[in-house]
């Protein structure tokens, strides 16, 4: 399966096709046995940062005007969100990889900004699992440490993470403050 084809399908399909897309990555990535995995999914998106904002889908992706400047970008991202959301613990960790390609691969601030504020919400928002939480801040503490500098400009959006520490595990808020020491020596 071509993962742009699915973007697509999922864009122009409507809401019925953005569930059916999600359900058969979840069921791919969970079932092990195939070629979907966190890797497959980062594959697709490494090198390929051009084709995700130009996608040649104009407003057909879903969202109008926006996604016509974006591409297939609000797609990918609305996929990592549908993983990372997913109880399954290979889907969650399957849309982590995918947030942290997208955010290593396209530079454009619009873009971070918007992987980075999933990430938050996935993170602190107290509506998901644990496992959400941990795959959310386990991507923050890898970009963190592979390019404070990437994440740097992002800093004040994190700190809203000391917000929720009251929410988090041990290990989730020793994460969080590893996060912010990675950028307090990067600042």
């Amino acid at each position: 399966l071509d993962f742009f084809a699915l973007l697509h399908l999922r864009g122009g399909g409507g809401v019925g096709a953005a569930k059916a897309v999600d359900a058969l990555l979840r069921r791919g990535l969970e079932s092990g046995g195939g070629s979907m995995s966190p890797a497959w999914l980062v594959g697709a998106v490494t090198g390929h940062g051009p084709t995700l904002v130009g996608g040649g889908c104009g407003s057909g992706c879903g969202g109008g005007a926006a996604s016509a400047d974006r591409g297939l970008v609000d797609q990918a991202l609305a996929v990592a969100g549908a993983l990372t959301s997913s109880p399954g613990p290979a889907s969650c960790a399957a849309g982590g990889a995918l947030y942290e390609a997208l955010f290593t691969e396209l530079p454009s601030p619009d873009v971070r900004q918007d992987a980075l504020r999933a990430l938050l919400a996935h993170a602190g928002g107290g509506a998901g699992t644990p496992a959400e939480a941990d795959a959310a801040l386990g991507v923050l503490g890898r970009l963190a440490a592979a390019a404070p500098a990437d994440l740097a400009p992002y800093a004040a959006y994190v700190t809203g993470l000391l917000d929720h520490l009251d929410g988090f595990t041990p290990a989730q808020a020793a994460a969080v403050f590893g996060v912010l020491a990675a950028l307090a020596v990067q600042g």
